[in-house]
Parts: structure tokens; C-alpha cells; sequence
């Protein structure tokens, strides 16, 4: 299945999502017949997404053209921090800054330790990583949707169902650490509240979180997003029927009602 026709799926069976759905991916050289970003961006990788979302058009950027390493060392642009770097990081974050670290050893035990065994480093060396709408990006690496977080229960439950997998969700110090690295190096999609950087820079509205997905794992469950969509949909109007209007309406009775051929109770007991 190609970009396309996922980019159409996630629209039609998820309307109430309201950002475009944006691709990554990474090259090993500067792609040619693809626009440059042009300037520096700032932050970086995150500020190049909310202007796509804007703009709708695509473009590819380099390490140089990035103020913050987040996003271009979760792509291997830029190689990890050595131990000077992150010490670097740790007096930053000892600066009187209000969101820092109680002390040395404890920015160490986050950004050393913690983060690293989370998420890990991409291995191969890159040399760009373009940014478009996922319509416009045949086989990227990482697929990010914006979305609520009933649709995200709706994705959640259409990835997990088909493949017995769970998908894990991080609160996220750092956007591109879980959003961008986590899924391009792990091959598993994310879940994320994102930080503040990653929410302001993109645009994203309060109700909005950030669902990660490598576009190669789509073909493993995809194809059941719409009838997951569907039942839940319907299944929320069940619950609310029978919760403000009928309440002592029977369960099975109401569900049949609202669901029709999608209620198949397993046995003739459930849900009396």
C-alpha cells in the first residue's frame, strides 16, 4: 500500500482529524529535484514541521541548518552528544534555568542513562531528512498524525488488535526524542504528549497529541483502522444512549441497536 492511499484511509476513516499528516525521511546524500530549505531553522526539526503543515509543500534540511540536535541526531544527520557535549547540557540545565535539573548527577542519570535506554541512537550515518505531507512522500521513514486522543485509542486499538502488540506512550522530554528517534531506530510507533517546544513550534491545539508511525509497519494493520473507526464511532453512540437516555435498557439490546452486524456477542450471556 502506498502513501497515498494510507494518507487517504487515515483521513476518511478518521475525519475528525484536522492537521495534514506529515512524512520524514532520511538520505544518505542530498536528495536532488527536492527544494533546500532555505536559512537556519529554530529550533529545528519541529519548527520545520509546523511550516509544512502551513506552506503544504516540501523540502529537505541538513544538521548545519538546525539550531536544537534533537531532531537531526534522531535521524543520524549529526552524530550523539560525546561526554564534553552533554556536559555542556547538564551546566545548561544547572543555570538558574526553572525547568532544571536538581544537580549534575541527575541531568547525567536522564540524558546518559535514561533517555539513551529508551530511545536509542540511529548507527547509520545521514546526510538530509525532508519534510513534506505523507501524500507527497512515497516511502518515508516516520509518519507523524495529529490527532485527539479518542482517535488516537481508535489507531491504538486498530495497531494492537491485528499484531498483539502494544503501542507504548511517553510523556517526552524532548519531542524528537520519542516522536522522531524512538520510531525511525525501533521500527515500533509511538505515542506523545510532546514538550513544549514540539507543541508550540508545530501548532499543536490543546486536545492534540502525536501519534509516530514507521510507514513500513502500516502494512501489518492498516487495513483494519476503518472498521475499527466504524465500531467505535457507533459504540460511543451506544454509550451515550444508553447513559443519558436508557439506562436500564439492556446492554446487549442497546449495542444490536447502535451496531448492528459489528455486535457479535461471543456469548448469549455477555453484556446482559
Amino acid at each position: 500500500m502506498n502513501n497515498r492511499e494510507i494518507d487517504e484511509i487515515i483521513r476518511k476513516s478518521l475525519p475528525g482529524i484536522k492537521k495534514d499528516i506529515v512524512a520524514l525521511k532520511a538520505w544518505r546524500e542530498e536528495p536532488k529535484g527536492i527544494p533546500k530549505f532555505q536559512g537556519r531553522a529554530f529550533p529545528g526539526i519541529c519548527s520545520n514541521i509546523g511550516e509544512v503543515l502551513i506552506t503544504k509543500e516540501t523540502h529537505y534540511v541538513t544538521q548545519e541548518q538546525c539550531y536544537c540536535a534533537g531532531g537531526v541526531m534522531s535521524f543520524g544527520l549529526r552524530q550523539e552528544r560525546n561526554k564534553q557535549e552533554w556536559g555542556e547540557v547538564h551546566k545548561s540545565h544547572l543555570s538558574g534555568d526553572p525547568r532544571g535539573h536538581k544537580d549534575a548527577a541527575t541531568a547525567a542519570k536522564y540524558y546518559e542513562g535514561e533517555e539513551k535506554r529508551l530511545s536509542p541512537f540511529p548507527k547509520e550515518k545521514m546526510a538530509a531528512v525532508q519534510v513534506g505531507l505523507l501524500k507527497d512522500i512515497p516511502e518515508p521513514d516516520v509518519v507523524l498524525i495529529f490527532c485527539n486522543p479518542q482517535d488516537g485509542d481508535v489507531i491504538n486499538r486498530a495497531f494492537t488488535w491485528p499484531t498483539g502488540e502494544m503501542m507504548m506512550g511517553y510523556g517526552s522530554h524532548g519531542g524528537c526524542t520519542f516522536t522522531l528517534r524512538l520510531p525511525y531506530v525501533s521500527g515500533k510507533p509511538t505515542f506523545s504528549i510532546g514538550d513544549t517546544e514540539w507543541r508550540h513550534y508545530i501548532g499543536l491545539e490543546d486536545p492534540e497529541l502525536t501519534i509516530s508511525v514507521p510507514f513500513k509497519d502500516f502494512d501489518r494493520w492498516i487495513d483494519n483502522l476503518p472498521v475499527r473507526a466504524e465500531y467505535y464511532t457507533k459504540y460511543r453512540q451506544a454509550i451515550s444512549y444508553r447513559r443519558y437516555k436508557t439506562p436500564r435498557e439492556p446492554q446487549r439490546e442497546v449495542m444490536s441497536k447502535f451496531l448492528g452486524d459489528l455486535w457479535k456477542p461471543v456469548s448469549p450471556d455477555i453484556a446482559k
